[in-house]
């Protein structure tokens, strides 16, 4: 069992270093000052450095925004929707709502992903999309829109994919090294 637990902890490592090339800053907290002004506490990947933010210059800068997750750029999407429109005065109404649904999957051998078909329901019209997993992940108002189960299933399936990845690599530098 000893084995099994210490192969999990090594494919998390390498999961989490995969991940952080990606995103290499994450969110941990947020603060408001005395003008209600939100900032940010924003910390490297894998790495004890924190640093603070105020969420107008997190805006303007274009890197640091990439560098951040879907899931964190939700977050501060969130936090600015009830912070501007939490008001009785502020009330929008949105005319043209757009909804996502998964429709269906498949596995494409060729590139070994995952491609998820999206239908996109806006206004009258409904359109069909092919994306992948790391799109979908990628793209914050389609992942927000997702149920949980389809959010499940998109995570499994990032995770399932990353592992892939990394066996094949292992197997390919194995295979070379002989």
């Amino acid at each position: 069992i000893w084995d099994y637990i210490n192969t999990l902890k090594s494919k998390y490592k390498s999961i989490q270093k995969t991940n952080s090339c990606l995103f290499p800053l994450r969110i941990i907290g947020q603060e408001l000052t005395k003008n209600k002004d939100i900032i940010y506490i924003i910390q490297i990947v894998g790495k004890n450095l924190v640093s603070k933010v105020h969420a107008t210059e997190l805006f303007q800068d274009k890197r640091l925004l990439n560098s951040l997750s879907p899931y964190d750029l939700l977050y501060i999407l969130n936090i600015s929707n009830k912070q501007t429109f939490g008001k009785k005065d502020n009330f929008l109404i949105f005319p043209c709502r757009i909804h996502y649904k998964m429709v269906s999957k498949s596995y494409d051998r060729i590139t070994q992903q995952t491609i998820f078909t999206i239908e996109i329901i806006h206004s009258n019209k409904i359109i069909q999309k092919k994306l992948t997993a790391l799109e979908i992940v990628s793209n914050p108002l389609i992942l927000g829109a997702l149920n949980s189960q389809e959010t499940y299933d998109l995570g499994f399936t990032v995770g399932s994919e990353t592992i892939l990845k990394e066996i094949n690599k292992l197997v390919h530098f194995k295979n070379n090294s002989m």
